[in-house]
């Protein structure tokens, strides 16, 4: 009786380790693609502000504000689209 209770408990034990594995690594895709949707968002809002100065500049504003701006925004666009990729390779 004793076998049968421990390898029902193993048995058990097993599949609720497959379960966990597999919701871990749901979990992991969605927090990938949120964070993924996140920065693809902060560079979207990036784009009104590149445009602001690099007018600013044009009337003779200083080249360090439109330049920054636009690192910001390919650094959220890399960031957005990595882990959009990272998500995918999940599987």
């Amino acid at each position: 009786m004793t076998a049968l209770r421990s390898s029902l408990t193993n048995l058990f034990l097993r599949h609720a380790w497959q379960w966990l594995r597999y919701a871990a690594r749901i979990l992991h895709r969605l927090w990938l693609e949120v964070t993924g949707v996140m920065f693809l968002s902060m560079a979207a809002f990036a784009v009104p502000s590149i445009l602001r100065e690099w007018r600013a500049y044009q009337g003779g504003g200083p080249l360090w504000k439109p330049m920054s701006a636009v690192l910001f925004l390919c650094m959220m666009a890399g960031f957005g689209v990595y882990s959009f990729l990272k998500a995918r390779r999940l599987r």
